[in-house]
């Protein structure tokens, strides 16, 4: 069942505060065009922060807000995408058409998830209001060419800003089009709704804006120079964050906690659970080796995949794809062959209770569909794939099980595992190394 926390007090009115979009002579077309290009520019500039943990927790957390938008606010051509640069200055900032790019540093001041989703929020309904291309109608009239670059330099701010700008036609001059106190308050309170609908209290938005502000008296936070404040931030983000309803709260932010210790370089945190998230490992390499496990079978196993013995098991993973915890060892990317003794029952029922057995210990593992036949070790078997939620790694995860029967009778199992967003990457290595497998000579 869905909660809600409604924040508003007897007495205070309930009307929120009209938002009218500011008017541009751009189409909507025409927004997403010139933030792609500015888009591309930006990337020249600012290195990329390769980090896949960090870029999926940031998209997931993008797109829920993205979800949250207003529908009056809702342009269905606009792209929102979500890019983590490698840079320390406590800085985001969003283009025309969606993309999105949040420094380094931003996301290591944050001290809640409601805190990034605030900055998030407030970035998306720039993009939303269409204030890049309301506050170039307002200036010069512009060559297309050099309009990108003038907004993407605009919005960057700091020396990455300048460059991005001196490419352009216009240069330095070209700062009017940081974000004016109009376009600030509107995208503070429209973020407010926005960040209320996607589950997050408001007023974390006004308390990032305040961590925001006593950092810029020692060291001047890139993101105000294109973000001033309207006057009286706090005051008015609280006002209307009392006006509204958060629905759906958001109340497990391991995942935030995981993250954040990771961008400072703290060892990876025990969770509640007692589990120690895992790490995303270099792709399965096209090269193989030979192993014999116990005589029966045989299997070919990507190179840089390392063996892990186990009492009925064993597994093949990645160095950095298995999971430390308290009390055993998982796997988040991988591979894990066993044999098992077979209560009776044809293949098909084997199957489904073999399934079945590991679904009850894992609540939010469901199935994609019905069993498919294959072949494993040469034999007719049954294959099954499965979506779950690894609570060791916050992430989700595609499982698929594959069974067949061994001539003794015993039951001969494969389950792989890899995070749902890199299935891509595994799904063949998995097929190989599953046609791969085949039995010993007695």
């Amino acid at each position: 069942m869905l909660t809600a926390v409604l924040l508003a007090v007897p007495g205070l009115a309930t009307a929120q505060t009209v938002i009218e979009p500011p008017e541009t002579k751009y189409s909507i077309e025409e927004d997403v065009a010139i933030g792609e290009e500015a888009a591309e520019q930006v990337r020249q500039q600012l290195p990329a922060f390769e980090n896949d943990a960090v870029e999926y927790y940031v998209t997931r957390l993008g797109e829920r807000l993205v979800e949250a938008i207003p529908s009056e606010f809702m342009h269905p051509e606009f792209a929102y995408t979500f890019e983590v640069v490698d840079e320390d200055g406590i800085n985001a900032f969003a283009l025309p058409g969606g993309p999105m790019f949040l420094h380094r540093g931003m996301l290591e001041a944050a001290l809640t998830e409601g805190g990034i989703a605030g900055v998030m929020a407030h970035e998306i309904s720039h993009v939303a209001l269409r204030h890049g291309t309301a506050q170039a109608t307002r200036g010069e009239k512009f060559q297309w060419g050099a309009l990108a670059g003038t907004i993407a330099g605009a919005v960057i701010g700091g020396t990455a800003g300048r460059a991005v700008m001196e490419g352009t036609s216009f240069g330095l001059g070209a700062f009017f089009l940081k974000y004016g106190r109009e376009f600030e308050k509107q995208a503070d309170l429209l973020g407010a709704r926005v960040m209320a609908s996607a589950g997050y209290d408001p007023r974390e938005l006004a308390t990032m804006f305040e961590l925001i502000e006593q950092q810029n008296r020692s060291g001047a936070p890139e993101w105000l120079s294109s973000h001033p404040n309207p006057g009286n931030r706090s005051e008015y983000i609280a006002v209307e964050a009392e006006l509204l309803t958060i629905d759906d709260p958001v109340t497990d932010t391991r995942e935030f906690e995981r993250i954040q210790a990771s961008l400072n370089g703290e060892a990876v945190p025990i969770t509640a659970e007692g589990a120690v998230s895992g790490t995303r490992p270099e792709r399965p390499d096209t090269d193989t080796q030979y192993y014999e496990v116990a005589g029966v079978y045989a299997v070919d196993v990507p190179k840089n995949w390392i063996e892990l013995p186990g009492a009925e098991a064993i597994t093949f993973s990645p160095e950095d794809g298995h999971i430390r915890t308290r009390n055993q060892s998982s796997f988040s990317h991988g591979v894990q062959i066993g044999m098992a003794e077979r209560a009776g029952g044809n293949l098909a029922q084997v199957h489904a209770a073999f399934s079945e057995s590991l679904t009850a210990g894992n609540p939010q593992m469901q199935a994609t569909g019905g069993a498919a036949q294959q072949y494993l070790a040469g034999r007719r078997a049954y294959l099954t794939i499965f979506t779950n939620f690894s609570e060791a790694t916050g992430w989700q995860e595609t499982v698929m099980i594959s069974t067949t029967i061994l001539p003794d009778g015993r039951l001969l199992y494969l389950i792989a595992v890899s995070p749902e967003d890199e299935y891509a990457d595994y799904a063949q290595t998995f097929g190989e190394l599953t046609r791969s497998v085949r039995l010993l000579p007695k």
